[in-house]
């Protein structure tokens, strides 16, 4: 495995960040921040599991995390 390669897992204890920032990432770290990918038993961060941030409300934080969002249009 090379540094960095999104396609492989991590192996040590440390958190995984193969994928770091990535709209997938942010989006499995974001449901299960305790997941053994993350930071399993060591976790403090609560998960949002849908009941609690539906699919859509996820995808519109996880947008404008990445700066992927629109500013509305100025009044003239």
């Amino acid at each position: 495995m090379k540094a960095g390669d999104p396609e492989e897992e991590g192996g040590g204890a440390a958190p995984d960040f193969n994928g770091y920032g990535s709209e997938k990432w942010l989006t499995d770290f974001i449901r299960k921040p305790g997941a053994e990918r993350f930071y399993g038993d060591k976790n403090i961060m609560p998960s949002f599991e849908e009941s609690k941030l539906s699919k859509h409300d996820l995808n519109l934080l996880v947008k404008w995390m990445r700066g992927e969002w629109q500013r509305p249009e100025q009044e003239k």
